[in-house]
């Protein structure tokens, strides 16, 4: 639980998990293009080996044919020359889209233009 793990205090971990259930979110697996296009990321230098896990968040966004991967505070997955690194990787792999990547302004600044 969020407030039990000293994540959230309790009534906002509360509030957070009222949020969850409305979204209603969906787990996906992990599957093994994705771990392989993490690891694409990783060889080629697009980030660092110690970031393996954001290297799989970018390429399960991209497997996903997601359009946004909203990060808060990982702004080195967020940076313009990044997403050039990812684009330039995905469709090498055969993969024409890349999610945007964005911070929560970004994200919701992007949605209420469309």
């Amino acid at each position: 639980m969020l407030a039990e793990i000293g994540q959230a205090p309790r009534d906002e971990a509360e509030q957070i998990r009222r949020y969850l259930d409305k979204a209603n979110p969906v787990v996906q697996p992990i599957s093994e293009p994705m771990e392989s296009l993490a690891l694409e990321y990783i060889e080629a230098g697009v980030l660092p080996s110690a970031r393996e896990a954001d290297a799989l968040h970018v390429a399960a966004a991209t497997c996903l044919q997601l359009d946004y991967l909203v990060s808060w505070n990982h702004r080195h997955m967020t940076r313009p020359m990044k997403r050039l690194q990812y684009e330039s990787m995905n469709r090498l792999h055969g993969y024409p889209r890349t999610p945007l990547l964005c911070n929560p302004f970004e994200a919701c600044d992007e949605l209420r233009h469309r």
